[in-house]
């Protein structure tokens, strides 16, 4: 009875030694998976997340933080930035974990850009600046030096854009993910300084580089890209072919800020291409989204193609209401 007694003992004390760290891999595990699903499957991403949600009250502080950034960077993807930013919050509060952080001011960084709150953006960069020196690891400061990238093209600083971009490839190590965004916002960078035959180039090579390494929602971004620029150059017949493939593409991923921006491109391409029809169910689309900053420009550019589309129609009042 006694060495039953002690064996009951010693099970029940192993087992509670290991649940936790069951848990904890568990928990660990999962929030990779929904990671990797973010770039492939946001439905399935979703769906992992409201499961783990029912289990938040076991978790630690870490794990609800890292939950809490997994679930704001779902909502980045569905266009829900404000419920994105509270997420982000909740998850900087509950760590002080140098590795973690830097993931969360990174993200932070993305979902103020969107929403034009650039002067907390740059508190997020700079933020996550600060972390640099803390962090051995490169892949923080890889995701870190890229996550810049995309702040200084947003605000026309593209030397400072193409300098992260370069630093990120520089310390890539063969990280796919890495390298394909970083070679994306070079071209954007060209993009934006009106080069589109280098923007071109920069990404049609960055669409073959991601699809070789299966960075499918990259390669749509590089894709769209290269749409942008053909329509830039004026040449609005592969124009409207690549926005139409990326828009697609989009559809896949319920990535809703690129769709309304490929739909307002595929609108403007469309009235140069002089099929009004079209230029009119794009631009309709972009138009019946909800006022949100993210979509401010897209907005704007489908309100003037609707306006020519109108003029050239010879209903000025129509126009003028644009």
């Amino acid at each position: 009875m006694k060495t039953l007694s002690k064996l009951l003992l010693l099970s029940f004390i192993i087992s509670g030694l290991f649940c936790p760290v069951f848990a904890q891999v568990t928990y660990e595990t999962e929030f990779k998976s929904i990671s990797s699903l973010l770039q492939s499957d946001l439905s399935l991403a979703e769906k992992k997340i409201h499961e783990l949600e029912i289990q938040i009250g076991d978790m630690t502080s870490h794990q609800k933080a890292i939950f809490f950034l997994v679930s704001g960077h779902a909502a980045v993807f569905k266009g829900e930035y404000n419920k994105a930013v509270s997420l982000l919050s909740k998850a900087q509060l509950l760590t002080l974990d140098k590795l973690l952080l830097s993931k969360i001011y990174g993200l932070q960084v993305t979902t103020y850009l969107s929403t034009r709150q650039y002067t907390n953006s740059f508190k997020a960069a700079k933020n996550s600046l600060s972390t640099i020196d803390f962090i051995s690891d490169k892949k923080i400061k890889r995701e870190t030096y890229i996550r810049l990238s995309g702040v200084f093209n947003d605000l026309n600083a593209h030397q400072w854009a193409r300098k992260y971009a370069s630093e990120a490839l520089l310390i890539a190590n063969n990280k796919a993910e890495i390298a394909c965004s970083a070679k994306i916002y070079l071209a954007v960078s060209d993009l934006k300084q009106n080069d589109f035959q280098s923007s071109y180039s920069g990404f049609e090579q960055s669409k073959k580089y991601c699809e070789k390494n299966e960075l499918y929602l990259l390669a749509t971004i590089a894709l769209k890209g290269m749409g942008h620029s053909k329509l830039e150059s004026k040449d609005y017949i592969n124009a409207k072919e690549l926005l139409k493939e990326a828009l697609k593409g989009y559809k896949e991923f319920q990535y809703q800020l690129e769709l309304v921006h490929t739909h307002s491109l595929l609108a403007k391409t469309n009235y140069f291409l002089n099929n009004f029809s079209s230029a009119l169910k794009h631009s309709s689309v972009v138009v019946s989204q909800q006022e949100k900053p993210a979509f401010y420009e897209a907005k704007h550019n489908a309100h003037q193609t609707l306006s020519k589309i109108y003029h050239a129609q010879g209903q000025g009042k129509i126009a003028n209401a644009f």
